[in-house]
């Protein structure tokens, strides 16, 4: 069930993912952290790959998000990070204003850090 299409290189694994949860949803929720994903270095063609990808990604799960209007908090954050990166500011601030207000009970202290403080920088250029 692994898709070696090059438009799913790096986010192959979450794709298997989706594609199984479609078959069943027989899942656990651990409350811990048990990774982390590194995106990489801070080359632009990085940021400019982590774009595509989200667009990618999007494109081909449209049918899930666009059932419940959705995108996840990370992909949004994600895509406005690597957009403050390349210097679309405007473009950042979208993507960064719909991880804002993060759910109460949400571990992720450091985002939100993160997100503040990008959306500050923009302010300032």
């Amino acid at each position: 069930m692994i898709s070696e299409d090059k438009e799913k290189a790096t986010w192959e694994d979450l794709d298997t993912w989706v594609k199984i949860a479609k078959i069943t949803n027989a899942f656990k929720r651990i409350p811990k952290t048990l990774g982390y994903y590194w995106t990489g270095a801070e080359a632009l063609s990085s940021h400019v790959q982590t774009i595509k990808n989200i667009v990618n990604f999007k494109r081909c799960f449209k049918e899930f998000y666009g059932i419940y209007n959705i995108t996840p908090w990370w992909m949004d954050y994600c895509h406005g990070s690597s957009y403050y990166h390349i210097k679309e500011y405007k473009i950042a601030q979208k993507y960064l204003r719909k991880t804002e207000h993060l759910p109460a009970g949400f571990a992720l202290k450091k985002y939100c850090f993160l997100i503040a403080s990008l959306l500050r920088r923009i302010s300032n250029n």
